[in-house]
């Protein structure tokens, strides 16, 4: 088979003074083994394709949509994650402080929304567990379900 154009190399001086050469490629001239359409045959062949670039975009338009609310989903998810860290992090530092357990599960609540929250206390440390469930957007992805996890220690304050 071949490719349907053949490279044409030119060679010339770059001006009259000066000494350079330079090299020029062009896709001028058609390959020898790509023959002529028929006359006309170019015609019927946009006529047979009229209507692909519209079939096309109409296929195309919703995986792009599916596929940008699946991105925008993840990095909605990942400052999730940031904001549960910051949600156990303060929690356990409140508990760490002498604060009740009530008092910790509100401030995670605050800092995330509607979360469920474990204390755990030692005599030296407290643990606190922050967890909230995401579902996915719109019809299609609400089936994709994460939960949001984080966790944080804290050394206990003597007073």
């Amino acid at each position: 088979m071949g490719f349907p154009f053949a490279l044409r190399l030119t060679m010339g001086k770059s001006g009259p003074s000066r000494r350079r050469t330079s090299a020029r490629v062009g896709w001028l001239m058609p390959h020898p083994s790509a023959q002529e359409a028929p006359r006309g045959a170019k015609h019927r062949r946009a006529e047979s394709e009229s209507g692909m670039v519209t079939l096309e975009t109409a296929l195309a338009t919703p995986l792009i949509v599916i596929l940008t609310l699946g991105l925008a989903w993840t990095v909605a998810l990942g400052a999730a994650q940031a904001r549960a860290d910051g949600a156990a992090r303060d929690a356990a530092l409140l508990v760490a402080r002498g604060a009740t357990d009530e008092a910790a599960a509100t401030e995670a609540r605050q800092i995330l929304g509607p979360v469920s929250v474990e204390v755990r206390r030692s005599q030296e440390q407290v643990s606190v567990r922050v967890s909230r469930r995401f579902s996915g957007p719109g019809p299609v992805l609400s089936k994709l379900d994460y939960t949001v996890r984080a966790e944080a220690v804290a050394v206990m304050e003597r007073s």
